[in-house]
């Protein structure tokens, strides 16, 4: 039975999370940490919990081989933090003052997820921030840590919300493809030009390129296999690359501040409930948000358009220059519902369809993906069903010759 309720505390105290891969592998944990010419757990950067990104997926393969085994040890775990400037001095760097306490006492660390509501989070956030007052004393801040200088966080608010693993999959391919056709300077082909720039990265940092080619395929479903046949390869390589975490799984997000056990972790909400988790976060962190969840869910849904899949009304102002875009992530029935669609205003239905990726997901792919996210179903109470998935999809217009 599908699990949407809230989690409170730590979701790596349960076995069932903690040890999801060792578990569904059939191995002990401890034994899989210490038993390899490399062990994992004398890694210096090493969260505690054996993550998809973090186990090298070739020990898993090759476990019943007379192949060495070993691992590699994880040397760029990331994650990230929202909150006000002053709680990142404390939290983060041990550093306080007795003239901001009372601030780092009532305000929330929002540990974040992409992909999972973390753009209408901040925004939540913005909110109070401005409203009782705390913009006096500085900003909310985005601070990126990395394994090697993480502390242990202790608040007394210290929040997340996950996201079922396809939904968020799906969500951000789209995504994380729209910033790599971006950093190739608006042509999915520049990944095979060596002369190409990206931004001002000298080339030796972007070799990592031509570690993936799903890049260079024009239209799904090959495209998207493609990609899944990369990333499922070599997990840790594939999802550092361009450092986008769109979709690493959730649990590696998490497990960098959390797989040890040390930090506090009060509250994680499930994005499908946004409305009714954010009303909880708000009891639970009344310090702060002082009960009032109206303050930003009574506010007027605004009209989505974001950089991926779903808009349209920049393609229809500068088609040429995305052309290549649309055409490589097979985007042209959504262009063509568009221009058919649209009224007077430039105003056009797009909660009506879903992109193209939920008609070209069968069974055998839906199936690919769920295996990568295995430790996400298993910590945040998610269940795959692709009957479901593709039941879900029918509720919508099919625009697809599918």
């Amino acid at each position: 039975m599908l699990d949407l309720s809230a989690i409170y505390g730590n979701p790596f105290k349960s076995e069932k999370c903690r040890n999801a891969l060792p578990d569904k592998y059939g191995m002990d944990r401890e034994e899989m940490l210490n038993q390899t010419s490399m062990s994992l757990s004398s890694c210096k950067l090493f969260s505690g919990v054996a993550t998809r990104e973090n186990w090298k997926r070739s020990f898993i393969e090759n476990k019943d081989k007379n192949k060495k085994k070993r691992f590699r040890c994880p040397s760029d775990q990331r994650s990230a933090i929202r909150t006000h400037e002053l709680q990142i001095k404390h939290a983060v760097f041990n550093q306080t003052k007795s003239e901001w306490k009372w601030l780092t006492e009532e305000y929330p660390i929002y540990f974040m997820i992409a992909k999972s509501g973390s753009t209408s989070i901040l925004s939540y956030l913005q909110r109070y921030h401005d409203e009782y007052g705390y913009n006096e004393y500085g900003d909310i801040v985005h601070k990126i840590a990395v394994s090697e200088n993480i502390n242990v966080v202790q608040s007394r608010c210290s929040f997340t919300f996950v996201r079922d693993p396809m939904t968020r999959f799906i969500s951000g391919y789209y995504t994380l493809n729209g910033l790599l056709w971006l950093s190739l300077k608006e042509r999915f082909s520049n990944i095979d030009n060596d002369t190409f720039l990206q931004f001002e990265l000298p080339w030796n940092q972007r070799r990592r390129h031509k570690f993936v080619s799903f890049a260079s395929i024009k239209g799904e479903p090959q495209r998207v296999e493609r990609f899944v046949q990369e990333m499922t390869a070599n997990p840790y390589w594939f999802t550092r690359l361009w450092q986008f975490d769109h979709v690493q799984s959730q649990s590696e997000i998490l497990s960098v501040y959390f797989g040890r056990l040390e930090s506090a972790m009060h509250f994680v909400g499930k994005q499908e409930r946004m409305k009714d988790h954010w009303t909880e976060l708000t009891r639970i962190c009344s310090a702060f948000f002082r009960n009032n969840s109206e303050i930003v869910l009574n506010d007027e849904k605004k009209k989505v358009q974001g950089f991926g899949w779903k808009d349209p009304w920049s393609w229809h102002r500068d088609y040429d220059r995305f052309r290549d875009f649309i055409e490589f992530m097979g985007l042209e029935p959504i262009y063509a519902y568009f221009v058919e669609n649209v009224d007077e205003d430039g105003n056009v239905d797009m909660d009506a369809i879903l992109p193209p990726l939920w008609y070209h997901i069968d069974e055998a792919l839906y199936n690919d993906i769920v295996e990568y996210y295995f430790q996400d179903y298993q910590c945040f109470g998610y269940v795959p069903n692709y009957h479901a998935f593709v039941r879900k999809r029918e509720q919508y217009i099919n625009i697809y010759d599918i």
